[in-house]
């Protein structure tokens, strides 16, 4: 009780003043809260009884008082101020011991689920027959007879009744969904929480409310407005309910509607949340109002990619009948099978304005968005077949929790995503490790259907910018495989593919050469996605085909790349693998040393389509000499031309002769060749053919070396198999091919006599007219050597005396190494005969001689002696016929050019 002084004030200007129209729960209508020096007081007249009166109000007492503290002292001599008293289990309080005066008394703690009582005013005054004296205001030690005489004052509170106020709420952004008419229904329940039943169904709270502009009774479902709020028409008593929602707003997802599992139960009672409106009392009562959040999730949409692309599985022998044991050749491949593949990187991205579901407009009066158009929504990456979810909000607006979804289902290269509806772009942003990156891309768009789809698979998808492919909207969880199937976002990705060539170069000029074959091995064990091991360390892949005219050649074989946890795991697959390999030369070009030392090669990821690693290698060919000798002398012979052929009689190698011997290169070993001189120096006659071979050394240890031998073909007749002592090595792989001298005599002879005839000045010249020798006859024949084969003129200019000149002879000086011999015959100056008629000049018959023919005219052309056949010649004299040739004239003699040839066993140390 609060004792004021009134004086002008009324009872209603003071309830003004501290009324609170808008009063909630947890604050009163009236409070006074604040007055606490206006509490009641009184001075101690009698302790005694004023100790009995507080003794009536505790639990040791009978508490016909009520139930309190009573009065209590309040720190200053004799004063005692009264506490809050509370009715008794009869609703009664009775006060004793106020001090005459005007209370306002005021309900500070209202009985459960009631309204407070409004206050109101007490006067004591003792002039009242009701008003006694009271007790404790006795002198001390008087006596007073109880007459059990108090005013008495009912109090009514009445039960509270309740406006319900239902806001539609979208869980993700927490505000109210601005979306009028959804529909909901609210259920009485009992004290248990249950349905409370009527006529055997669930009673439905049922008011009188305005339809279609129109007053109806009985109206059990009740609509929001545009700001997605709904208050029922009527108050609610006191009970429990329970609110469902059943038409849910476009875009969002009503769990009611789907199952039933969703709903909103709530009481009517002082003990929860309300809040007055401050309007004015409908009988008397406030209007009170409570208020209920319903929520709905947005519907979200959800695509799935996968990635697949082809991994190492095994190995392939692509000829059987190639024994890598007896051929030192492989014929093996990699197989690649296609599968799903983990770490593949892909970027969302909005390629439309996503908004939030609600309608709620910015500070610009727009929409509120999720995602701008172009903003990244999310980065993904296929799963490894681990199953795990991951949330996350969209950045540009705040949502209440995390709720949408990375989710990895345990599907190897498999990953999916729940996003807010609209129209989003998907493309790879990094490929898994050891793939090439794909330009493919998808948009694919979302769209709401009804209120019972939480997730929906797409409306539309489109590949790579190609016409759209549309479906039906369809909840995700009750897609068919085949429908999940198609909207899977299938990303291939190719391989990276490694190559492995070799380029062949001669080690001397760097020209490439062709018919070298390799082999490849790997360094290091390989094992295929699934750890079963597919070659060991050191093992035999594949062998090459022969390298080609440009020198090139590569492994007709896909080894694996290195993989990504090379040195990083214990584990072993094709993700440990090292991508180490060895080259190693198995057959060397003809005419080339084997180079069998390892070249290494390792394939590591970089992105690339495909890794070619081309190695060089380098050969050291065969070699041997040629020296081209002047027989007389053994020293170098230049001028020579030579040529070498081989069995096929293909030309390996010509050139001409220097000073010192000619090196030859690249002849294969274990087949015939033939050294032939095609034309000798000047001066030089015609060495025979040379056939020899060359054979690769060995050390004493039989290991091949980089050298050759060289072996000539002693004797040179034509059999099919040439026994191999038919061979003999040469020193230091040279062959030696020595030429002989040209040698020629010139007779100058009588011609009846045929002895040589002195004083004849002779002169030769070479087919240009140039003079190349000249000289006077003596008694013995005159020898020329080193005269180039050729065509010659010989000529008298100086007959001697008494003879006629000859007519000049033309012969040949063919390239042999045999005397080669011309006679010029003259005749004597005829004497006066008395036969005229018997010519002067006839030559005679040398004794034991044919007859020479009749000479023929002097103005006949002289004839040219039958030239020798060129005869190679290396040291050995061959046989050969002798040839000889007259020319007559009137007042010639005639010249004889005759070859002898002659047959010895070939010196083998000049070859």
């Amino acid at each position: 009780m609060t004792r004021r002084r009134t004086g002008s004030y009324t009872l209603q200007s003071i309830l003004d003043a501290y009324i609170n129209k808008e009063y909630d729960n947890e604050h009163p209508k009236w409070d006074f809260s604040g007055e606490t020096q206006a509490i009641a007081k009184t001075y101690e007249v009698n302790a005694d009884e004023m100790a009995a009166y507080n003794k009536t109000l505790t639990a040791a007492g009978d508490n016909k008082n009520g139930k309190g503290d009573g009065w209590q002292p309040t720190g200053r001599a004799n004063e005692y101020q009264l506490a809050e008293i509370f009715s008794n289990d009869s609703g009664n309080i009775r006060v004793q011991g106020l001090p005459y005066g005007t209370y306002l008394v005021v309900e500070t703690t209202t009985p459960h689920d009631l309204f407070q009582a409004e206050p109101f005013l007490v006067s004591i005054d003792p002039e009242q027959d009701n008003n006694p004296l009271g007790a404790m205001a006795t002198p001390k030690d008087s006596v007073m007879k109880a007459s059990d005489s108090y005013q008495k004052f009912t109090v009514l509170d009445e039960e509270i009744e309740v406006y319900l106020k239902i806001t539609k709420l979208d869980t993700e952004t927490g505000k109210p969904v601005l979306l009028p008419n959804t529909a909901f229904q609210i259920y009485w329940l009992d004290d248990n929480g249950n349905y409370r039943l009527e006529n055997g169904k669930p009673k439905l709270v049922t008011m009188t409310d305005t339809v279609n502009g129109h007053l109806t009774k009985n109206v059990d479902t009740f609509y929001t407005n545009e700001e997605g709020i709904l208050t029922l028409p009527e108050k609610l008593p006191l009970g429990k309910y329970r609110i469902v929602e059943t038409v849910g707003p476009d875009g969002f997802y009503n769990e009611w509607a789907d199952s039933g599992n969703y709903y909103v139960d709530f009481d009517i009672s002082t003990d929860r949340i309300y809040k007055a409106t401050g309007d004015d009392n409908e009988n008397g009562m406030d209007t009170l109002v409570i208020g209920e959040d319903y929520w709905n999730e947005e519907t979200l949409g959800k695509l799935t990619i996968r990635k697949t692309g082809n991994a190492l599985t095994g190995k392939i022998e692509t000829n059987d009948l190639i024994d890598p044991w007896m051929t030192g050749e492989a014929d093996s491949d990699f197989a690649y099978t296609l599968r799903p593949l983990a770490g593949a990187e892909y970027t969302i991205t909005a390629a439309e304005d996503i908004y939030t579901q609600d309608r709620q407009l910015d500070a610009n009066g727009s929409r509120t968005l999720w995602y701008a158009k172009g903003d990244v929504v999310a980065v993904v990456t296929t799963g490894d077949g681990s199953a795990d979810t991951a949330v996350f909000a969209p950045s540009r607006t705040k949502a209440t929790y995390d709720f949408l979804s990375v989710i990895h289902d345990g599907t190897l290269g498999e990953v999916s995503i729940t996003l807010p509806l609209g129209s989003y772009h998907v493309e790879e942003t990094k490929p898994p490790y050891g793939y090439v990156g794909t330009t493919d891309s998808y948009d694919v768009t979302f769209v709401w259907d009804n209120q019972l789809n939480d997730v929906v698979m797409a409306k539309g998808i489109v590949k790579n910018g190609d016409s759209e492919q549309h479906f039906d909207v369809v909840r995700a969880s009750e897609a068919s495989a085949e429908l999940a199937e198609q909207q899977t976002l299938g990303f291939y990705n190719d391989r990276e593919h490694a190559r492995v060539g070799v380029y062949k170069i001669n080690q001397e000029t760097g020209k490439y050469l062709a018919g070298a074959v390799f082999n490849l091995y790997t360094r290091d064990d390989i094992y295929d996605v699934n750890g079963n091991k597919l070659f060991s360390a050191g093992d035999l892949i594949s062998t090459s085909p022969e390298t080609v005219a440009d020198g090139y050649t590569y492994f007709n074989c896909d080894v694996p790349i290195r993989g990504e946890w090379y040195g990083q795991s214990d584990r072993l697959d094709a993700s440990t693998n090292s991508g180490n390999y060895f080259i190693r030369e198995l057959r060397a070009p003809q005419g080339y040393y084997l180079n069998d030392a390892e070249m290494d090669v390792t394939f590591t990821y970089d992105g690339e389509v495909l890794q070619v690693l081309d190695n060089t290698c380098a050969n050291k060919p065969t070699e041997m000499w040629v020296s081209k000798r002047d027989l007389t002398n053994d020293e170098e012979l230049p001028g020579a031309t030579l040529i070498i052929k081989d069995a096929k009689d293909n030309v390996v190698d010509t050139w001409v002769s220097t000073d010192t011997p000619h090196r030859v290169t690249g002849l294969h070993f274990d087949e015939e060749y033939t050294l032939t001189e095609m034309r000798p120096a000047d001066g030089y006659a015609v060495a025979d053919d040379i056939v020899f071979r060359l054979e690769r050394k060995a050390d004493a240890d039989g290991h091949e070396l980089d050298e050759a031998d060289v072996y000539y073909l002693k004797d040179k007749k034509k059999l099919w198999i040439i026994p191999w002592e038919e061979w003999e090595l040469l020193d230091d792989a040279t062959v030696i091919m020595r030429d002989d001298i040209t040698k020629v005599q010139i007779s100058k002879v009588d011609i009846a006599t045929g002895k040589e005839l002195p004083g004849a000045e002779l002169i030769i010249k070479d087919k240009d007219g140039n003079t190349v020798a000249q000289w006077v006859s003596e008694d013995k024949p005159h020898y020329i050597e080193k005269l180039p084969a050729g065509d010659y003129t010989l000529t008298e200019i100086t007959a001697p005396n008494g003879y006629q000149l000859a007519e000049s002879i033309a012969f040949t000086v063919l390239p042999t190494g045999e005397l080669q011999t011309v006679v010029m015959k003259d005749a004597r100056i005829p004497e006066e005969t008395p036969h005229e008629d018997t010519p002067s000049n006839t030559p005679q018959p040398t004794p034991g001689s044919t007859p020479a023919p009749t000479p023929a005219p002097a103005s006949a052309p002289t004839a040219t002696p039958t030239p020798m056949p060129v005869i190679p010649q290396t040291g050995d004299v061959f046989p050969f016929a002798l040839l000889s040739a007259a020319v007559f004239g009137s007042i010639v003699g005639f010249g004889i050019l005759a070859y002898k040839r002659r047959k010895s066993k070939m010196d083998e140390s000049e070859h």
